[in-house]
């Protein structure tokens, strides 16, 4: 009498497609590959990581100066945003906070979602630029942020348009 469960056929001789596992030579195989391709792949994510901070901390720069500028029209009376170089933020003495109306507006673009430098911020020499009750900037300038090799300019025109350069 024999042992052998005629129920169960042997994997070793089962033809291809009916086998149930993978074997140690094929899982190597697609580690070597999905290595391969991680290798490939983690500069071009790591490029477009840094692409995609320098873009979105440009563009809340340029909302919240657009912001400011509403504000001080809104409330008839003259607003200014300043920019602290070496922290990488900004705030807006008496303009409220969107998220806590509690609080003055203070933006640190070094945390996450934006880690990114506030490289420069000139607004006819000075780093904080004042809207007047009709929207109107003290002066012209531009605030540059820079996330890896990436560098987005905001550019305040003189007439207040805000905008993003490429």
């Amino acid at each position: 009498m024999s042992n052998h469960c005629p129920c169960r056929s042997d994997e070793r001789t089962a033809p291809l497609g009916q086998r149930s596992a993978f074997t140690l030579v094929e899982l190597t195989i697609v580690l070597m590959i999905l290595g391969i391709l991680a290798a490939v792949a983690a500069p071009k994510f790591a490029d477009s990581l840094h692409r995609f901070r320098a873009e979105a901390a440009a563009r809340r720069v340029a909302a919240d100066l657009a912001r400011v500028q509403s504000y001080a029209q809104l409330v008839s009376a003259s607003k200014t945003l300043s920019f602290t170089i070496g922290s990488n933020s900004y705030a807006a003495a008496g303009v409220p906070d969107l998220d806590q109306p509690s609080q003055t507006l203070y933006v640190d673009l070094g945390e996450t979602p934006y880690p990114a430098v506030v490289a420069s911020a000139d607004f006819g020499g000075a780093t904080s630029l004042s809207f007047n009750i009709y929207g109107a900037p003290s002066a012209a300038g531009t605030v540059v942020v820079q996330a890896g090799d990436y560098v987005r300019t905001v550019e305040v025109a003189s007439t207040g348009a805000i905008s993003v350069l490429p």
